[in-house]
């Protein structure tokens, strides 16, 4: 077999192969062909059109909580991903005035609410953070030019330390190692700034 035939054969054994391990590790979700979209629930409507998007849990309660109110003008990234080119300095900033002009329209009706402005959006969101009693949330939905109420999530890492297998180790030590008598030294050469 010469070499260029070799080198054929190879690529498309190769080839075969990935596709056999792509196919093998699909996930059985996407195999069976189950929509991802079925996973969420649709969020309820609020008369007025705007869209109350938080989990019962959160809106049941009677203490605050901090949610985005989402507004109808598209933000700074939409617009230009719509344009299909990047925009100008100039044009981003007329965005970003034209939004907060809306944006300053909405502010008196939110703290009428009993709300307090946290922070405003224009670039990748046009929205206006709150902290806003529980019970007020439908109100802050039907509010003129709001559209969508998001909440706002907080993140915490998850504690990997069963993920590493560190209990089976204290475990088989028999909890007898708890890091005394245990020099731990560190060396520092200082900064290699040539480094790249």
């Amino acid at each position: 077999m010469s070499s260029s035939k070799f080198r054929l054969f190879k690529s498309v054994v190769y080839s075969a192969a990935c596709v056999l391990l792509a196919a093998a590790t699909m996930p059985a979700g996407i195999a069976a062909g189950v929509d991802p979209a079925q996973r969420f629930e649709a969020a309820p409507e609020i008369e007025g059109g705007a869209t109350l998007n938080l989990p019962r849990s959160l809106a049941a309660k009677d203490q605050s909580v901090i949610v985005v109110a989402r507004l109808a003008a598209d933000p700074i990234t939409v617009v230009q991903a719509k344009q299909g080119r990047r925009l100008s300095a100039g044009e981003k900033q007329q965005i970003r005035a034209s939004l907060q002009g809306q944006q300053a329209a909405v502010r008196p009706n939110i703290q009428a609410l009993g709300a307090s402005v946290l922070f405003e959006f224009q670039n990748s969101l046009n929205g206006i953070k709150v902290s806003i009693a529980r019970d007020k949330l439908a109100a802050l939905a039907q509010l003129p030019g709001v559209v969508e109420v998001l909440p706002v999530a907080v993140h915490e890492h998850e504690d990997s330390i069963s993920l590493i297998g560190a209990p089976a180790v204290w475990d088989a030590s028999g909890g007898a190692f708890h890091g005394e008598g245990i020099k731990v030294g560190v060396i520092d050469t200082g900064i290699d700034y040539t480094h790249a």
